[in-house]
């Protein structure tokens, strides 16, 4: 990356807006867009939240990795109906999925 690749890449890590890289760097928003777009596909990144992980040494792979495995640990329970709401027609089924998520909701 060229030095204020480099520069916009740090901001962006940091968090800020382009408006806001724009009036630190003194360069104009439309500059600091196309610098964006530069960046992102230099680091092979493809929205400015995976550029901020990058930018922090976090691996993109390894967080898809553990996300997928929380969502195997977490195996939510089965939805449970009551025999005589399966064997009904479907407005029955649909209230009693309505009256079983009013009870989990509280």
């Amino acid at each position: 990356m060229s030095p204020r690749e480099e520069e916009v890449f740090r901001f962006l890590g940091a968090g800020l807006m382009n408006k806001q890289i724009a009036y630190e760097l003194g360069i104009g928003e439309a500059t600091v867009k196309a610098l964006v777009s530069t960046v992102l596909r230099k680091t092979g990144t493809c929205t400015r939240s995976q550029l901020a992980l990058v930018c922090h040494g976090i691996s993109l792979a390894e967080e898809l990795t553990k996300a997928r495995a929380a969502m195997i640990d977490r195996n939510p329970p089965p939805l449970c109906l009551p025999a005589q709401v399966v064997e009904s027609d479907a407005p029955g089924l649909l209230a009693a999925g309505v009256a079983q998520i009013e009870a989990a909701a509280g």
